[in-house]
């Protein structure tokens, strides 16, 4: 038996819901969820590259310290469960002997790719929970994260779901060798891959499309999606993927959170030092953790841990809200009452809310700009926590937009169009002319419109940077002091230190 209860049923799927997988598949086609045979190949041939330049840089630092030993690259994420669409990243993990540290391994696989024509746009990001590399090779982007084993060299034929690898590691290396071995896992715990490879790919096409794809922003990631229809799988083995897909939105849409959704039993071995994920622990410290998850997916990989810690009151609602509009629209799709492009309708984000804040994130380098939009994005869930907070606010949606700026400047008003301010005397004293890079993010907000007159006299004293009025009763709402609040932790970051970069928000009405 798969998973941590028996199925709900074992029964095989009707002729009708054959067609309609059928049908779905050539949907997704058409909404380009799959790679070309061509693109495929290239990923393959960068993979087999990147494996190729790893060996090398490990053999040059093997050299300084008089011993020989080989690494691997492996991949994880949606690359390594089959499951992605064209123009996705690839998620990859050097593997490396004990005595390559990874500072030194990441200077020289930065230096080996910046002397590559075939490399673009390399960012080393030390300051992430798992330092990575971000490139482009080949035109395909690639995150590029290592680990070191307690191995003198590493076997190309490397066990990664083997428990014992872990001992004695440093948790960051726990935590990039991990990617790996969940992908393992949920392949080793759905009953048919070729049923789960479909429905997964039609779950993330339309989380994309609806915008609540991104764990960064406090929705569910690649793996989170992933265990969710694992789950489904394993409840209903011998069911098509039309049948899947129905099942996995009624059921979801209906799910008792914070009851955790879990593909195995979680494993616990103390050997090793490492405590799972636990609702219920001995180490009262790790149980209050665990108890702030409100929609808890938990990974199947010793040690087991919540992938969807970031989410929030509003992502949750959210998210729930579009399980529901999406089980209604499988019930039509099922009955033969609407198509599948229905269930794949693009959400406008812009035009769902009447307010919203924009962040710009500006920088001179390109590379600067990558390393610090990805570090404002992934603490904008902490903005959006804060503002959940002010008694107004009924719901904070989080966006990040995927299209970058580049502006040529040649006076101090165009540095400030540019960074998303007003002109000022410090804007006079950068050089002329220059390049500006730059990035938005942006959180929709709703508004309870009823709030008390004392509340309201209170709003009235503070400052009114982030005024917005409120429907007929001119209720004001002032956010000033949590985006300072916001801003100022931003500021302390090493990209804003150097003076140039910069991080503006601003208040708009739609």
């Amino acid at each position: 038996m798969l998973g941590i209860t028996p199925p709900l049923s074992t029964s095989v799927s009707s002729n009708e819901e054959v067609t309609l997988t059928y049908a779905l598949i050539k949907s997704l086609k058409n909404q380009g969820a799959y790679e070309s045979p061509r693109k495929e190949e290239l990923r393959k041939h960068v993979l087999k590259t990147l494996d190729t330049i790893t060996k090398n840089c490990v053999k040059k630092l093997s050299k300084n310290m008089s011993t020989t030993g080989n690494a691997i690259v492996m991949t994880y994420g949606s690359y390594a469960i089959g499951v992605y669409g064209r123009n996705a990243d690839i998620d990859t993990l050097c593997v490396l002997p004990f005595y390559i540290k990874r500072s030194l391994f990441f200077n020289e696989m930065a230096k080996a790719l910046n002397a590559d024509p075939d490399a673009k746009n390399v960012v080393v990001i030390a300051n992430a929970m798992v330092p990575l590399l971000k490139f482009k090779y080949a035109g395909i982007s690639v995150d590029l994260i290592c680990t070191s084993l307690n191995l003198d060299s590493i076997p190309e034929d490397l066990d990664v779901r083997d428990t014992s690898l872990l001992e004695n590691l440093e948790l960051t290396c726990v935590r990039s060798l991990n990617g790996v071995r969940v992908a393992s896992d949920i392949l080793s715990l759905v009953p048919n891959y070729d049923t789960f490879s479909v429905a997964l790919r039609a779950v993330k096409l339309w989380a994309s499309l609806r915008g609540i794809y991104s764990n960064t922003l406090g929705f569910f990631g690649g793996v989170a999606w992933a265990i969710l229809v694992g789950r489904v799988c394993q409840l209903y083995p011998n069911a098509t993927a039309s049948t899947i897909l129905s099942k996995f939105f009624n059921i979801m849409s209906k799910w008792n959170w914070p009851l955790p959704v879990m593909l195995c039993h979680i494993e616990n071995h103390e050997k090793f030092g490492m405590v799972p994920w636990n609702r219920v622990s001995l180490k009262k410290k790790i149980a209050k953790l665990d108890l702030i998850h409100i929609m808890p997916i938990i990974t199947p990989s010793y040690p087991s841990m919540c992938t969807t810690h970031n989410v929030t009151k509003s992502t949750m609602a959210i998210i729930v809200g579009e399980l529901k509009y999406a089980a209604e629209t499988m019930d039509r799709i099922m009955y033969g009452a609407a198509p599948w492009s229905e269930l794949f309708n693009p959400r406008d984000f812009f035009t769902a809310y009447p307010h919203y804040l924009r962040l710009v994130v500006s920088s001179q380098s390109l590379g600067d700009l990558l390393s610090l939009s990805g570090y404002v994005e992934s603490r904008l869930r902490g903005l959006v926590s804060s503002l959940e907070k002010e008694p107004s606010i009924a719901m904070a949606h989080p966006f990040s937009d995927t299209h970058q700026d580049t502006v040529q400047c040649n006076t101090a008003k165009d540095l400030a169009k540019a960074i998303g301010t007003k002109p000022t005397s410090i804007h006079s004293r950068f050089p002329f002319d220059i390049t500006i890079h730059s990035k938005a993010l942006y959180i929709g907000l709703y508004f309870r419109y009823k709030t008390s007159g004392k509340e309201r006299e209170k709003r009235k004293r503070r400052s009114h940077f982030f005024l917005i009025l409120l429907g007929s009763e001119h209720a004001r709402v002032d956010l000033t002091h949590r985006v300072n609040g916001f801003k100022h932790k931003m500021m302390q970051s090493e990209y804003m230190k150097n003076g140039t970069c910069w991080l503006t928000v601003e208040s708009l009405t739609r």
